[in-house]
């Protein structure tokens, strides 16, 4: 009779060692995804803000343009609109809007370039691919 229950005692034994190494193994994988997901997120938070960035760089582009066709009109309107071309950039009004929007396209530039930074998180490499694998 003792011996059947130093069997069953075992065979007990031997069931919770693998429920808790699978329990670990289940702990492993979802701290993985969770890890994941979590850098995930926060890239694309990332995104996010850089495109709202672009949207109020882009914003600034689109007033210096306004400003110059504002000048171009100001300028035809009174008479003294110049002739030439290269006489036209030469005027202040014109050129300053012009070197700003030369500045914000660089400004652009590197937002999307750090955009394209940022996605890059979202493709898997070799070490997430076996850190997801089953």
């Amino acid at each position: 009779m003792q011996d059947a229950r130093c069997r069953i005692r075992g065979k007990q034994r031997m069931i919770w060692e693998k429920v808790i190494t699978n329990m670990q193994k289940g702990s492993d994988k979802l701290m993985a995804a969770a890890a994941t997901f979590s850098e995930r997120i926060r890239a694309e938070l990332n995104i996010v803000r850089l495109r709202i960035r672009i949207d109020n760089v882009q914003e600034r582009v689109n007033e210096q343009y306004q400003l110059i066709g504002h000048t171009l009109v100001e300028l035809n309107n009174a008479g003294s609109l110049p002739k030439l071309t290269e006489h036209l950039f030469q005027d202040e009004k014109i050129a300053a809007p012009l070197i700003e929007i030369v500045a914000l396209e660089k400004e652009l530039d590197r937002l999307n370039d750090e955009i394209k930074n940022e996605a890059s998180v979202f493709r898997p490499t070799a070490k997430q691919a076996e850190e997801t694998a089953p």
